[in-house]
């Protein structure tokens, strides 16, 4: 908990009651630093030391592209709200996740408010298996505006 800037601290019995599933995670560190409770409840750990524990670097260049992109963002003071497919003990959970940098004395670290999604496994694998491809993939509605992008094309 120490890589919290010290401002937050007061903040975190408050967000830990909330219902909303909040993390912090560390980009260096390829870790989440804090977790409330209800994002340990998502992420299907018993508490913050077993959370803090997993091994949550990017194995893609998909992935690595996709945070990349995030700091990017953070670095121009704007959000992301993205759909993600997390894997707690092997199981997917399809998220809407509204990310943001924590504080700008610390760029290092992400705050990730997560609601979950109701999709059928297959559609989420597949989803997520476009964010990992190398190629530029996008989807376009009939008037040419963009519905989904994966990281090699926002690159």
């Amino acid at each position: 908990m120490n890589a919290i800037p010290p401002g937050w601290l007061p903040a975190l019995p408050a967000l830990n009651q909330l219902s909303t599933a909040i993390w912090f995670y560390h980009f260096s560190q390829q870790t989440i630093v804090w977790a409330n409770l209800a994002a340990l409840k998502l992420w299907d750990a018993p508490d913050l030391d077993a959370l803090q524990q997993r091994d949550l670097s990017m194995s893609s260049e998909g992935g690595r592209l996709r945070l990349q992109g995030y700091q990017a963002a953070f670095a121009r003071h704007e959000t992301v709200r993205e759909t993600w497919t997390i894997y707690p003990r092997g199981r997917p959970v399809q998220l809407h996740c509204h990310c943001a940098q924590l504080d700008v004395a610390v760029p290092d670290i992400m705050r990730v408010e997560a609601s979950e999604l109701n999709f059928e496994t297959q559609v989420s694998r597949s989803v997520e298996m476009l964010r990992h491809v190398r190629e530029m993939v996008t989807l376009y509605d009939l008037h040419g505006n963009v519905l989904l992008r994966n990281p090699a094309a926002q690159a």
